[in-house]
């Protein structure tokens, strides 16, 4: 049961943001980089590093899925998807992508991610704050040591950011807001005790 709440999610997340990011793209307003976003270099390796988002959200979450308060996290996470969508939908944002260059390693990749993630919902980044609120989460629960899950954590967020799918400013946000909803999670989970 757990498993298919799990797939539920997943699906409900990824129609959301697609469908959204579609719906709003013609109208998404353009981020402007900043200077800490000039002083991290592109770099197309961090292509399977930024796909290894999805598989590691899962895992985290299937381990998750073991421990009492499966459920109230997937609807904490839920009210992620839902805040970030009406954000998307009444301030879309997006961020200008480098373009591929043909013939180098990984160029393929990234290209395929920039044809499948439509360039708006940029802010707040899901990356940041699914990432952090999953890792979080995990940590705590001790499905995966601190170093480690935190280490995943942020290389994950990096690789958003040398891709140029994701600005600091977008990420940050999502972080925070990952963050905010891990600590609420972790209060709902202290007042049940």
């Amino acid at each position: 049961m757990r498993l298919v709440l799990l797939l539920l999610f997943y699906a409900a997340a990824l129609a959301g943001y697609l469908g959204v990011g579609v719906w709003t793209s013609d109208r998404a307003l353009l981020l402007a980089e900043g200077a800490l976003d000039r002083a991290i270099p592109y770099d197309a390796r961090f292509a399977l590093v930024y796909l290894a988002y999805f598989p590691l959200l899962f895992w985290m979450l299937l381990g998750l899925s073991r421990h009492p308060g499966f459920v109230r996290r997937l609807l904490v996470a839920s009210g992620i998807l839902v805040a970030s969508f009406l954000v998307f939908l009444s301030y879309p944002t997006r961020i200008e992508r480098p373009e591929p260059r043909a013939g180098e390693p990984w160029s393929s990749i990234v290209r395929w991610i920039q044809e499948v993630d439509p360039q708006s919902n940029a802010l707040p980044s899901l990356h940041g704050s699914l990432t952090v609120l999953a890792c979080a989460c995990a940590v705590r629960q001790r499905i995966v040591p601190a170093w480690i899950g935190w280490s995943a954590c942020a290389v994950v967020l990096y690789s958003a950011l040398a891709l140029r799918q994701h600005l600091v400013l977008d990420l940050g946000v999502g972080a925070l807001l990952g963050g905010l909803a891990a600590r609420f999670d972790r209060a709902l989970e202290e007042a049940a005790a």
